[in-house]
């Protein structure tokens, strides 16, 4: 028999028709038995305060917020920064 894992979701997504939607798999395969936890993990950022709400409102859900690293540059190379910080 296998244990029940834990999700780590990043990202983001503004839209709350895709959040929900996004997040349904994972919802379905908790109530399975498949999942325990699922995490979504996303920037504190006050400009997105209104749209991680939505997923607070999420009862399966546990909503993290951590602060933005300080990166400069093009997108790309900020993407670089955040990804080995």
């Amino acid at each position: 028999m296998q244990r029940p894992v834990d999700v780590l979701v990043t990202g983001f997504t503004r839209s709350p028709l895709l959040l929900a939607k996004s997040l349904e798999p994972l919802r379905r395969l908790r109530h399975e038995g498949v999942v325990r936890h699922i995490h979504c993990v996303t920037w504190d950022a006050p400009d997105i305060d209104f749209y991680a709400a939505e997923l607070k409102d999420i009862a399966e859900v546990t909503l993290t917020r951590v602060p933005q690293p300080d990166a400069s540059g093009t997108g790309n190379q900020r993407g670089q920064v955040y990804q080995v910080r």
